[in-house]
């Protein structure tokens, strides 16, 4: 089309009516161009909740986790309780180590974002500085919860996703290759507790997750819209039961106690953008 001549002599009229406006005007057309721009801000949302299970018997013993056992990430911001999200109430308040919420469930800064994909990342370590007895993080229970676990989203308290099985969605960190499980006792002559392969479907490195096939809209807060609080929730699905057992030390042989309580943190990451007003800053 660039050699029609029907085209390139719009063009010249347009040149020629633009010319003929007034300079205050035109710069004021441009003004109002620009202000009115959206700027669209890659912002990750991220939250962590935590599946333990606890000791039971007298020796051996059992660490069982329960059926239809449920926590939900999203549910609280910096500075609130973590209790739904599956920590005891010993944890303490979250910090932003656990999420960048503000106000739990909502956006930050009352912004609308289009939810584009989800990264599940496994947390190394359980936190065992918390003083509720749980105990470092349980490959065995991770291998157990990637298949039993699956994850839901849900909008306002009455539209739920189902998202399927958590094995389904990699992230760019967490686990990858082994980590120490403390239920399981070490070598005779080793005080480490022995390590167990997990593996993992994403590069902890790669930067990668799970796209949706269309974006998820979470609007701003007040706005009157039912899609305006989100929360994600994990069900197990079937009972867990893992094995375990003390030792007593002998000669060559080292002494293992198996904890009171075991633990994996999950870190929810929501990768989408926010949609908000060109500033001064952008």
């Amino acid at each position: 089309m660039a050699n029609n001549p029907v085209s390139q002599a719009q063009k010249m009229r347009l040149a020629q009516m633009a010319a003929n406006v007034d300079p205050a005007i035109r710069q004021y057309i441009q003004q109002q161009a620009v202000f009115s721009q959206k700027n669209v801000l890659g912002f990750p949302y991220y939250s962590t909740c935590r599946f333990s299970a606890l000791k039971v018997g007298a020796g051996p013993f059992t660490y069982t986790l329960a059926a239809n056992s449920i926590v939900t990430a999203f549910n609280y911001a910096i500075g609130n309780s973590m209790v739904q999200a599956g920590f005891a109430a010993t944890f303490g308040n979250a910090t932003d180590s656990e999420t960048n919420l503000l106000t739990a469930s909502q956006t930050r800064d009352n912004q609308t974002v289009d939810i584009i994909g989800i990264g599940i990342e496994l947390c190394s370590a359980a936190g065992a500085s918390d003083n509720s007895g749980v105990d470092v993080f349980c490959a065995q229970l991770a291998r157990q919860l990637a298949r039993n676990v699956s994850a839901s989203l849900q909008l306002s308290g009455s539209i739920t996703q189902l998202l399927g099985p958590i094995s389904r969605f990699n992230a760019g960190c967490g686990l990858y290759g082994a980590a120490v499980d403390n239920t399981i006792a070490p070598d005779f002559d080793s005080v480490i507790p022995a390590g167990q392969p997990f593996g993992a479907n994403g590069n902890p490195i790669g930067g990668t997750f799970y796209r949706f096939p269309t974006p998820i809209r979470w609007e701003a807060s007040g706005g009157g819209k039912s899609d305006s609080s989100l929360t994600v929730a994990f069900t197990n699905r079937h009972p867990i039961l893992i094995a375990s057992a003390d030792r007593a030390a002998g000669a060559g042989v080292t002494a293992f106690t198996a904890p009171p309580e075991i633990a994996v943190d999950l870190r929810t990451w929501l990768i989408g953008t926010q949609v908000g007003e060109r500033s001064t800053n952008f």
